[in-house]
C-alpha cells in the first residue's frame, strides 16, 4: 500500500483516481465518461409491476426476512 506525505497507508485506488483527476484538469489526458451497463430488468420491472402488486411483493419480501408479523400484547384489534 503507498504511504502517503505524513506516513499514513493510501489505498491504491485512491492515488490513482487523483492522478487521473490532476492529468485531466491539467489538460494531459482527455476526460471519457464510460455508462455503466444496467441489469435487463431494471428498465422493465416497472412497467411489468404496476398497482398494488408492488406493495404485495414488498410484504412478502418482508414476511420472507423477518416473518410473519407479530400483534402487541395488550392492543386491541382495530387502534381503539
Amino acid at each position: 500500500m503507498p504511504i502517503g506525505p505524513n506516513g499514513e497507508k493510501r489505498p491504491p485506488a485512491v492515488i490513482a483516481n487523483a492522478v487521473i483527476s490532476m492529468r485531466i484538469a491539467t489538460g494531459q489526458a482527455n476526460e471519457t465518461i464510460v455508462k455503466k451497463p444496467t441489469a435487463a430488468g431494471v428498465e422493465t420491472r416497472p412497467v411489468a409491476l404496476s398497482g398494488r402488486r408492488p406493495s404485495r411483493v414488498t410484504m412478502l419480501a418482508a414476511v420472507a426476512r423477518w416473518g410473519p408479523p407479530r400483534r402487541a400484547k395488550g392492543m386491541a384489534i382495530g387502534g381503539a
